[in-house]
């Protein structure tokens, strides 16, 4: 709709049509541009109209809030014909009234503020209105656009997604709790006791309770990222169906009914194991390389990919599947190796110098890892 500013002039409804083009600087922020054939009409009492075809421009910085766009810009307005239609009989004053009221420039640029709403894949709603800062016309838009070159997205990139995927973990894991998965080391005790080892299935069995008693208090001590609950291995199944019911852990590892999980939405498993290779690897660069006759090829590049075993603490889902880089899933746990393998002390020094050779030390170092990454992506 379109209107001169006059007395008792009215905007009259006429159709325009027309392409736009849009350039996505950002998630948030497109440049839009646009080229609309316009008829035109204002109103004058009962007696004529003044009627106009002509091309219309827009330039516009659009903002994206989900759904609802909201633009400003500029609309350029251009008239190509123009013409004064009288109804019925008109005389030489009503002629001569119009033409002086009628004093509106053939080119105009005027201010445009507008709305745009999603309402299917390729269809949109939208709503401009443009002002002229001399009080001559204003412009009221209401159409529907529709995308008849939509370009898909680009893939996303692995390390992109592993970014995604780990600073979604940090907030649920904050937000959620961590279950410590203890080992009880029970069917090694049974085949022992089998063969008649009763005095090493014995020493098995304390040595397994020390581990989990000290895992337990370190945790206590040292944690206070989430909420933490410890539970035995024999119960994972339970873990992973959701049944949390008698399951949990008090601090003389004897399970506990009156202890209750109040985070049950984000859960997140942690044990002291052997940390998983990981095998992601990532683009780096392309490099020339000759071949054996002397011609030269692109190959690329690329780092990451597996790395050496060696016991951790290791942060794990629901399902017990490690987490990945580059959320901070796991700590080192020196002490761990150092019993295992008594007499290698030596070769162990170095990672003294770097590693806490304590379960608290190893528990400290994965709460300040969490601490420290999620303030990182909290701001």
């Amino acid at each position: 709709m379109y209107a001169i500013e006059a007395e008792n002039a009215k905007a009259g409804a006429r159709p325009f049509i027309g392409l736009s083009a849009s350039y996505a600087m950002s998630y948030h922020w497109r440049t839009n541009i646009g080229g609309f054939y316009a008829m035109r009409s204002t109103l004058f009492d009962e007696n004529y109209r003044v009627e106009q075809n002509g091309v219309d421009l827009q330039f516009a910085q659009q903002y994206k809030l989900d759904d609802l766009y909201f633009n400003i810009g500029v609309l350029m307005q251009s008239t190509i014909t123009e013409r004064v239609v009288f109804k019925g009989n008109s005389n030489f004053e009503d002629q001569r009234r119009a033409s002086l009221i009628y004093d509106v420039p053939n080119f105009q640029l005027l201010p445009m503020l507008g709305l745009e709403f999603k309402l299917m894949d390729n269809w949109r709603f939208f709503s401009n209105y443009a002002f002229g800062l001399n009080n001559q016309s204003s412009v009221l838009q209401f159409g529907l656009l529709y995308r008849i070159n939509k370009r898909n997205p680009p893939p996303e990139s692995e390390r992109r997604r592993r970014r995604r995927l780990a600073e979604r973990q940090i907030n649920q894991l904050r937000d959620g709790a961590l279950l410590v998965r203890l080992k009880t080391s029970k069917p090694a005790i049974r085949a022992m006791e089998a063969r008649g080892y009763t005095q090493l299935a014995a020493e098995t069995e304390k040595d397994q309770r020390v581990e989990n008693l000290s895992l337990i208090n370190a945790f206590r001590s040292a944690y206070n990222f989430s909420e933490v609950k410890f539970f035995y291995s024999e119960d994972s199944r339970k873990v992973l169906e959701g049944e949390f019911e008698g399951i949990f852990l008090n601090d003389s590892l004897e399970k506990d009914s009156a202890i209750v999980l109040q985070s049950k939405k984000n859960i997140f498993t942690c044990e002291l194991t052997n940390i998983e290779e990981d095998t992601a690897m990532y683009f780096s660069h392309y490099e020339f390389v000759q071949t054996d006759n002397f011609a030269t090829i692109q190959v690329p590049r690329f780092y990451g990919g597996g790395e050496n075993t060696f016991y951790a603490l290791v942060i794990k889902d629901r399902e017990f599947n490690q987490l990945s880089k580059p959320f901070p899933y796991y700590s080192r746990a020196l002490f761990k190796a150092l019993k295992e393998h008594p007499g290698h002390g030596i070769f162990f020094f170095p990672l003294k110098l770097f590693f806490s050779d304590t379960p608290q030390g190893s528990v400290d170092d994965l709460n300040d890892k969490l601490y420290r990454y999620w303030h990182r992506k909290k701001d």
